[in-house]
């Protein structure tokens, strides 16, 4: 605790009392709610929260890095050779500070150097470092009986709602107290327990008046026949007329409580932000350890590194021309959450021209600009567009005949004649129609995202033409590729030009034979 004056800054080092109401109240700040031997107790005797310190700053100690110099790397923890010469181990250092962030509230580094350059920045014990805060900068620290000027320590405050300049009153440590304090008490009690001789705390009350040095003789005696372990199951004789024992307190039995002992486990993960199943490694099956180490990363881990990272350029690189950076995206367990979010995002792709799209979008967490909505909404009217008129299209055209004019006689059609004709015209138009179809199913695979090319089944294209028109969609890319395939056969009927060939070789041979046969 410090007091502030106009000049100087005072200390109270415990020796020399004061009254309170001699200072106006904004002359005293608190920099810690908890005394620091208790916090330090804590930290010390319960495992659950040595365990949890322990695991942020392995988390923070473990995430990757490097310092950047303009566009180029200068170094990285993937292969640290110290370059700016003072960390020799960043991760050792790194590991301290989001530990002493933790458990007290602030950290603290000391900047070692001589005349020119900084030699080491070296972790101190943030005990016992007390700052000096004028009203809107920080003036300089103390350490024991000497003054520091403020650039001689990087310093680590947690912000706080309820501090404007100076280390935090209120950090993960100090909000698992209460619950820090029941766990220790406890197994104090259980230990206390044993050590009596696992005997419950009680009275000896005798009759009449006894003398007080009677009662401390039998008080004495007491101690010795039944105190201690080495006493537990042995037996002793007394005078029940003279000394009647009374028991005032509780055994073992009443510890049985195991849900008083989870909750307060559980409140000292929630304050230091870190999900039981890491705590305890309890987690109900691999997808809920997974989910639980993606939470512990985002909402606590990078959280603090990010804080850290602002305070060293501030206070260390920015002045070097330097920029620290930590990587998260580089650790395992980002990756594979990337590689998740990388999948969803095939899915949203494949119904990007459908308008559930939108929706998908705001489901998994998809933020686009003004512009690329705007993008969107025009593929959409230009998908629209296509559709209709691939429909139309498809329409069968309905030919009018025309009226036959009087007078005129209708020229005689040899029957047979006229059924063949009728015949190769529904053939050719089965056969233009089967291309539309097999046209527009291709254009619309293509706008989905998927391979134009598709095997279709037509009883009027021909099977070498099939097989063609298949090859060439293999390799169209868009829609006007796909266009100019079918533009490119649809005049060509649907007769097979080996018939044509086998024709001609006919023909080659009956000129050979006839030429042949003249000779």
């Amino acid at each position: 605790m410090v007091y502030k004056l106009d000049n100087p800054t005072l200390y109270f080092d415990g020796k020399k009392s004061i009254l309170l109401e001699q200072f106006p109240d904004d002359a005293w700040e608190f920099y810690s709610g908890a005394p620091e031997t208790t916090q330090q107790e804590y930290y010390k005797f319960i495992p659950t929260l040595y365990r949890a310190v322990d695991l942020r700053g392995g988390a923070v100690a473990s995430m990757p890095f490097h310092i950047m110099k303009g566009d180029d790397e200068y170094d990285s923890s993937a292969s640290w050779n110290n370059e700016v010469g003072f960390m020799p181990n960043p991760k050792m250092l790194l590991r301290l500070v989001e530990m002493s962030m933790t458990i007290a509230g602030r950290a603290y580094l000391w900047r070692e150097r001589n005349i020119a350059v900084s030699k080491e920045l070296r972790y101190v014990l943030p005990t016992s470092i007390y700052p000096i805060i004028g009203e809107t900068e920080v003036e300089g620290f103390k350490r024991g009986n000497k003054r520091y000027k403020a650039d001689d320590f990087v310093y680590f405050w947690p912000p706080d709602p309820y501090v404007e300049l100076g280390p935090a009153q209120h950090y993960p440590g100090q909000a698992a107290a209460n619950a820090c304090g029941v766990l220790m008490n406890v197994d104090k009690f259980s230990m206390q327990y044993f050590e009596r001789g696992a005997i419950k705390a009680m009275l000896l009350t005798m009759k009449g008046a006894p003398l007080p040095a009677e009662r401390e003789r039998l008080e004495s005696w007491w101690k010795n026949v039944v105190g201690g372990m080495r006493n537990a199951f042995g037996a002793k004789v007394i005078n029940a007329e003279a000394v009647t024992p009374v028991v005032i307190g509780e055994g073992m039995k009443e510890l049985e409580n195991v849900t008083l002992t989870r909750d307060k486990q559980e409140e000292i993960a929630v304050a230091l932000g870190i999900p039981m199943s890491i705590l305890f490694a309890n987690a109900a099956n691999y997808a809920t350890s997974q989910q639980d180490e993606i939470n512990f990363l985002t909402k606590t881990v990078i959280p603090e590194c990010e804080f850290i990272a602002s305070v060293l350029n501030e206070q260390v690189f920015e002045p070097m021309d330097l920029y620290f950076e930590f990587l998260p995206d580089t650790l395992d367990a980002m990756q594979e959450d990337e590689v998740a979010r990388a999948d969803a995002l095939t899915k949203l792709i494949s119904v990007l021209n459908d308008p559930i799209f939108e929706i998908a979008a705001g489901i998994l967490g998809y933020e686009l600009s003004d512009e690329q909505w705007d993008m969107w909404h025009q593929l959409m009217a230009e998908r629209k567009e296509r559709a209709a008129a691939v429909a139309e299209q498809m329409q069968p055209k309905v030919e009018v005949e025309p009226e036959e004019e009087e007078g005129e006689e209708e020229p005689e059609i040899d029957a047979a004649e006229y059924v063949k004709a009728d015949v190769e015209k529904w053939k050719e138009e089965s056969y233009k129609r089967d291309l539309e179809q097999w046209k527009a199913k291709s254009l619309r695979r293509l706008l989905i995202g998927e391979p134009a090319a598709i095997t279709f089944t037509s009883d009027f294209i021909p099977k070498w033409q099939n097989n063609e028109i298949t090859a060439s969609l293999a390799n169209c890319t868009t829609a006007e590729d796909v266009r100019a395939v079918f533009a490119s056969v649809n005049g060509n009927g649907h007769h097979d030009p080996t018939v044509e060939l086998i024709q001609a070789l006919k023909d080659a041979t009956a000129a050979l034979r006839e030429t042949a046969d003249g000779a």
